[in-house]
């Protein structure tokens, strides 16, 4: 799976992804871009310069923007499918 494919999944649907957090830990977010579940929510920080290392995604469950490096990427889970990331 490379950006552009995880891109249009996020916009499709949930999906988890695994990745290793800044701090070392690893973490599970449920995500999405889909604008139908999103709704009208706006990011409530200041825009920002687009750091093309980094995805902000929304958080399903805290209901949150947050984002995560791609490079720190374990993998993706689509219900059962499950992709390696592959920049």
């Amino acid at each position: 799976m490379n950006l552009k494919e995880l891109i249009t999944l996020l916009k499709e649907k949930q999906i988890r992804v695994l990745f290793n957090k800044k701090d070392g830990t690893l973490r599970e977010m449920l995500c999405t871009l889909s604008e139908e579940t999103i709704g009208t929510v706006q990011q409530a920080k200041a825009v920002r310069k687009r750091n093309p290392d980094v995805l902000p995604v929304w958080d399903i469950e805290n209901r949150a923007w947050r984002s995560f490096r791609l490079d720190s990427i374990i993998k993706v889970l689509d219900g059962e499918n499950e992709y390696a990331y592959r920049g």
